[in-house]
């Protein structure tokens, strides 16, 4: 049971990191004009990782065993890690973009 009640609070962790991640990118399109495009793609990725983690924890979290709530955990911490590091890749190609003007 312990083990349970810390995994949903990673969910709600993971939740939280999401809106973080979701502000980081705001700032981010604020200050790369030339990469919205590619920004709003990825906020819209966030808010959707977002919802499926709020869906998952309310509506499934509860009916499922410990090892499929580990599985659908590390799925939505994988897809938040990969979006976390195209932001990191975003900033690098257009800091070497505006350095060579």
């Amino acid at each position: 049971m312990i083990k349970t009640k810390e995994l949903k609070e990673q969910f709600v962790q993971l939740y939280t990191a999401c809106d973080n991640t979701i502000t980081k990118f705001n700032d981010l399109s604020m200050e790369y004009d030339e990469a919205n495009e590619q920004i709003a793609n990825i906020l819209a990725a966030l808010f959707s990782t977002k919802k499926m983690i709020a869906d998952y924890v309310t509506h499934k979290f509860d009916s499922c065993s410990l090892i499929e709530n580990d599985i659908m955990f590390n799925k939505y911490l994988h897809v938040l890690n990969s979006i976390k590091s195209i932001s990191t890749d975003i900033k690098n190609l257009y800091k070497d973009d505006n350095s060579e003007s």
